[in-house]
């Protein structure tokens, strides 16, 4: 595994620095040489090339960087595929590139996900959608505001993020996940500072009752992600980390899939330098951190097992405890609490993040590596 470190610079009401590592887990090989979207699930990541390519999803062999598994969307087509958005049952491929701002057959195919993983070939039901704000379709490459990349699931509605070349910020447009024929709206405006939304993902309960929305942001010389933090359907400022390598300066980040403790990027081929998925496991967002109560704690042994202590605020008392595997999903666990600073967590060894719900509503969030 290639280590390499990036510089990301949080902007809340002043500006803070933090050095962050970022490993890059596989270059990616032919046929995946344009990735563009991607989803980490059931311990696999899941992606696809951009546009005019064939209607496959690709599974990655973090080994190699080639494909380990290729699934078949027999009735689909790759238009100009942007994005992948999972929820529960289904799997959703946004074709949703639209960069002269001329489509008329935008698309959205919705896979089962117990097909996906049952076949090597699988059918797919279609949503189609127009934006009801764009009154004229006359080419307009690299000007449009009805470009799209960025695509999630949230609750029972799609959320396409659009890459606003002409306005240089983005709106979100929910879709129902009906199948259907759809005319929507925008319901969500963010600004950018600058650069194009090249990607998106969205994590629900990211700490009890809060969302997380993560956007690709391709800056020239300085791609980078912006986070939103989503209370009761609004979306607030959260934090904006910025990549400051050449390395990652000079190719386009393409995709993002977020889990409670680290975020999983890729990005496609550039000339000779092939395309790559990264990951970087970061400590609780600052910005995000002073905006919902979350607090310093450390909790030890750690490495350790079953029997932990916590080191937190004075005055603090543990309320209750959630705790998430590495892929982000929530475990339904008891972890009894002994007194007001130890809890027991009985688990297979493996790396989990721990929130601490305190008594007087503050949050605290360590990952916390379970051993044999």
């Amino acid at each position: 595994m290639k280590r390499i470190f990036i510089f990301f610079t949080v902007f809340v009401t002043a500006q803070l620095a933090a050095q962050i590592q970022v490993d890059t887990i596989t270059q990616l090989r032919t046929p995946i040489t344009e990735s563009s979207g991607l989803l980490f699930m059931n311990g696999a990541f899941i992606t696809h090339n951009d546009s005019d390519n064939d209607p496959v999803l690709y599974q990655i062999d973090t080994l190699t960087g080639y494909a380990q598994r290729t699934v078949f969307i027999e009735n689909a087509s790759n238009r100009d595929w942007e994005d992948l958005a999972v929820d529960q049952a289904y799997l959703y491929i946004g074709d949703i590139g639209n960069n002269q701002g001329s489509r008329q057959d935008l698309c959205i195919y919705k896979v089962a996900l117990s097909d996906f993983w049952a076949g090597d070939t699988v059918t797919a039901d279609t949503i189609a959608f127009s934006y009801a704000d764009q009154s004229s379709f006359t080419p307009m490459p690299f000007q449009t505001n009805f470009d799209a990349e960025g695509l999630v699931a949230r609750g029972d509605s799609l959320y396409v993020f659009t890459k606003q070349w002409g306005n240089a910020g983005t709106r979100g447009y929910a879709i129902p996940k009906a199948p259907g024929n759809y005319t929507v709206n925008a319901t969500v405006a963010l600004p950018l500072a600058s650069g194009l939304v090249t990607g998106a993902d969205y994590l629900s309960d990211y700490v009890p009752g809060i969302n997380l929305l993560a956007l690709t942001i391709n800056q020239i010389g300085s791609p980078r992600i912006n986070f939103y933090l989503d209370q009761g359907g609004a979306f607030g400022t959260g934090g904006h980390y910025s990549f400051g390598t050449s390395v990652y300066g000079s190719i386009q980040v393409e995709a993002i899939s977020i889990t409670p403790n680290k975020f999983y990027i890729t990005a496609e081929q550039f000339g000779n330098q092939l395309g790559f998925l990264s990951s970087a496991t970061i400590p609780p967002f600052m910005a995000i951190n002073e905006q919902i109560g979350i607090v310093p704690i450390t909790l030890f042994p750690n490495p350790g097992r079953q029997k932990f202590a916590v080191m937190m605020p004075n005055g603090a008392t543990i309320k209750n405890i959630a705790v998430y595997n590495a892929q982000g999903q929530a475990l339904n666990l008891d972890c009894p609490i002994i007194g007001n600073h130890q809890f027991v967590l009985n688990q297979p060894p493996g790396v989990y993040m721990v929130m601490l719900l305190f008594t007087d509503g503050r949050r605290g969030l360590e990952q916390l590596i379970i051993t044999e």
